[in-house]
């Protein structure tokens, strides 16, 4: 029984179970998003070192969902704590006026919204949202506090979508951004 609890909780959202992936859109600088709660390896050898303090970060948390740490304490935080539970996540973009690609790492938690922690080199940091309205299957959470140079919009986009799911918040702001930026991002 314990172990079909926890099944439970490691698929109720995308922080407890698979990865979650998510698109947002930085039209004042054409930046294109995205972002996930993938886990890294153990070894962090081959880690950047933003990744590494991100982790630190997370773990210096009471509830990282990174520490090591048994199977029942790890059900018993989920269970007694879960809005709780911080997570890595990253973020890549490419900025075409610099020709890079841009890789950086926050500390968040998704429950009852997706809030990330202040004070990061995030694109999300000290922005929480909460899920909005959607037409499509896969849902848009809109920013409702700290948004000031976050983007205003986090897009759901699934995890392996294979059952043609659409986030029609997400294509409406696809358009946009190839409107104002001159290109697909």
């Amino acid at each position: 029984m314990k172990y079909v609890a926890y099944l439970v909780l490691m698929l109720a959202t995308p922080a407890f179970g698979e990865p979650a992936y998510y698109e947002a859109f930085d039209f004042n600088n054409c930046l294109h998003w995205k972002i996930t709660n993938e886990m890294h390896g153990d070894n962090l050898s081959n880690e950047p070192k933003q990744y590494i303090e991100a982790l630190n970060l997370a773990n210096r948390q009471p509830y990282s969902r990174h520490k090591k740490m048994s199977a029942d304490k790890f059900d018993r935080m989920y269970r007694d704590h879960p809005n709780d539970v911080v997570v890595v996540y990253s973020a890549y973009a490419y900025d075409k006026n610099e020709k890079k690609n841009i890789d950086k790492y926050g500390v968040c938690n998704y429950t009852s919204g997706f809030t990330c922690l202040p004070n990061q080199d995030f694109p999300l940091a000290g922005a929480s949202y909460k899920k909005a309205r959607s037409k499509g299957v896969l849902t848009t959470s809109v920013c409702v506090a700290g948004c000031t140079g976050a983007p205003a919009a986090l897009h759901y986009m699934g995890y392996e979508n294979m059952d043609g799911e659409r986030n029609i918040e997400r294509e409406v702001a696809f358009g946009k951004f190839r409107k104002l930026c001159g290109r697909a991002p």
